[in-house]
């Protein structure tokens, strides 16, 4: 019965991961969209940048992707990402790889405060989806 329970559940997160991974364009988040670092954090960049050598820039993707998520008041658009990997000079998709595999990151719009529950398999036996309902009630809102 508990090893159905976990096989269920880690279907669940398996799913869930699949839907939260693709990109759907939209018109607040595209790659049209203009974007690029404010003059302050482009001295920030520069800063990031000198900590690692020339031929490891790309390094530096994670302290960029944090600075450009908070220079864009707490998610990451798709140019920002690819503001990113002009910067480092890989791929774009190198870094929407990191960008998916954190989720320190937010690939969408978020409210004023972000709660995160766990969902490994371990915390999701113990109940982590009721207390994730729970709170959804007691706050009276829906998750993103």
């Amino acid at each position: 019965m508990l090893s159905r329970l976990a096989s269920q559940r880690l279907i669940e997160v398996r799913q869930a991961f699949r839907l939260s991974a693709q990109h759907i364009d939209g018109p607040d988040n595209n790659p049209d969209l203009p974007w690029e670092f404010s003059e302050a954090n482009k001295t920030k960049v520069k800063g990031i940048l000198s900590h690692y050598p020339s031929n490891y820039k790309q390094s530096a993707v994670i302290p960029l992707l944090d600075l450009a998520q908070q220079q864009h008041g707490g998610w990451l658009p798709v140019s920002a990402m690819n503001a990113v990997a002009k910067v480092v000079g890989v791929a774009p998709i190198r870094v929407y790889e990191v960008a998916t595999f954190y989720s320190m990151f937010n690939r969408s719009k978020v409210g004023k405060y972000h709660l995160l529950v766990c969902g490994t398999t371990p915390c999701m036996i113990c109940g982590s989806r009721e207390i994730e309902g729970a709170l959804l009630k007691h706050l009276g809102v829906e998750r993103n």
